[in-house]
């Protein structure tokens, strides 16, 4: 996965403040992603390079 692939709607896992989260990308732009939760919190924006992971799949219970 490449960050430049990262837009709105995915889940990714981002470098924030000193830790890892997950975080809803709310919108994209060629350098930036504006990262928030499913419940419309806004957290702010990260560099496209702040991106660990994205997720793909989730596995059932």
């Amino acid at each position: 996965m490449a960050a430049e692939e990262v837009a709105a709607g995915d889940v990714v896992l981002v470098r924030w403040k000193g830790g890892v989260l997950l975080h809803l990308v709310k919108e994209a732009t060629r350098e930036r992603l504006l990262i928030g939760n499913n419940l419309g919190r806004v957290n702010g924006w990260v560099k496209r390079e702040a991106v660990v992971g994205r997720v793909v799949r989730l596995h059932p219970r």
